[in-house]
């Protein structure tokens, strides 16, 4: 990656980017965005907004004047991103020539995998919703055979992850029960396991019908990783317990010992299914 320049303007006025609400002060950030976040760009990336931002914002009317002539008579997204990264000198020119092979490989991919991946970088980010809207654009299009089942599973899978995000925990079992349907995933069925016994809900039919073996695995590793949670917990809370005039102190044991005994009970009977 080229050296960062720190001579160039600063916008007083932000462009804030549209795919992911971030704002962008100097042309070596506009630089940098483009640069790594290219699966996320649309085709109309490159607006008459972002045009007068590098104009009037970033002191390059030179730049801007350029973008406007090349994009009325070419109207090619690809090239315009790569005259800015060359105009700005931020990247250096093998680093332009890897982000032009980037181009072509994107333009090579089906167009329902680039979506998702898409998604994918949205869901990376944090953007949960976003995301979810281009998974539910992608199953509700012509479903495409070439791609195959496994593909349209790590589609259920991954949009189960982005409601998680969100902690809508049901409409999260039903994308991963999906995801199941789809590619008969062990992970999958893994992920439904531990799911519902975080939520303390009814082991789904699809995890039942599991190889016996590989459910007490899970439940191993279930009970290690609570019990890890549980010490880190424990220890907030005792520290707390004597804190206060010796009623609330009472109290707090007595509290204390009441749920333990109760989460106790929870985890023999979830043991003994």
């Amino acid at each position: 990656m080229g050296q960062y320049l720190l001579g160039g303007a600063v916008a007083e006025i932000p462009y804030i980017t549209k795919e992911l609400n971030i704002p962008l002060y100097t042309a070596e950030e506009l630089c940098y965005y483009i640069y790594h976040n290219l699966t996320v760009l649309e085709d109309e990336f490159i607006q008459d907004d972002l045009v007068e931002f590098i104009r009037t914002q970033l002191a390059m009317p030179v730049l801007a004047e350029r973008m406007e002539r090349y994009y009325q008579s070419q109207r090619d997204r690809d090239m315009m991103l790569v005259l800015i990264l060359r105009e700005v000198a931020y990247y250096n020119e093998k680093d332009i020539v890897d982000f032009q092979e980037q181009l072509v490989a994107l333009r090579r991919m089906n167009p329902l995998d680039r979506k998702r991946e898409q998604a994918d970088l949205f869901a990376e980010k944090g953007n949960f919703q976003k995301a979810i809207r281009i998974y539910e654009k992608i199953l509700s299009s012509t479903r495409d055979l070439k791609l195959g089942s496994g593909f349209y599973s790590r589609v259920y899978q991954h949009m189960a992850v982005c409601y998680a995000g969100l902690f809508q925990y049901d409409e999260t079992m039903k994308c991963l029960s999906l995801s199941y349907k789809e590619g008969k995933n062990d992970e999958v069925l893994k992920q439904m396991y531990f799911l519902s016994r975080m939520q303390k809900t009814a082991i789904p039919k699809e995890v039942q019908d599991a190889d016996p073996k590989i459910m007490r695995d899970w439940e191993s590793e279930w009970v290690n990783a609570a019990y890890k949670s549980r010490i880190q917990t424990d220890t907030e809370e005792r520290e707390k317990l004597f804190e206060g005039e010796e009623e609330t102190k009472r109290k707090n044991i007595e509290n204390y010992l009441n749920d333990k005994k109760q989460e106790y009970r929870e985890m023999a009977d979830y043991v003994s299914i």
